[in-house]
């Protein structure tokens, strides 16, 4: 069975170089979908589950082919 094909992921946003997402310089993945609109909120936009593009697996090509170009990350970071 494909999960992805019964609540695909959709992907808000990727920031490759991000130093406010953990220890070092990261790529972090921002992942659609929230439930707890919290005041305040930022990017209320990416509430909606289908915000974004969807994950697939040229797109996870696609950031890993980004990643590579940057040997100097020290990880990565999945934020939604």
């Amino acid at each position: 069975m494909d999960l992805c094909k019964l609540n695909p992921l959709y992907i808000a946003g990727v920031n490759y170089e991000s130093f406010s997402d953990g220890e070092g310089c990261r790529c972090t993945i921002f992942i659609s979908g929230c439930l707890h609109e919290c005041k305040g909120c930022h990017n209320k936009d990416a509430w909606n589950f289908e915000y974004g593009i969807p994950a697939t697996p040229s797109l996870a090509d696609e950031i890993n082919k980004e990643i590579a170009k940057r040997p100097f990350l020290s990880g990565l970071t999945i934020s939604g």
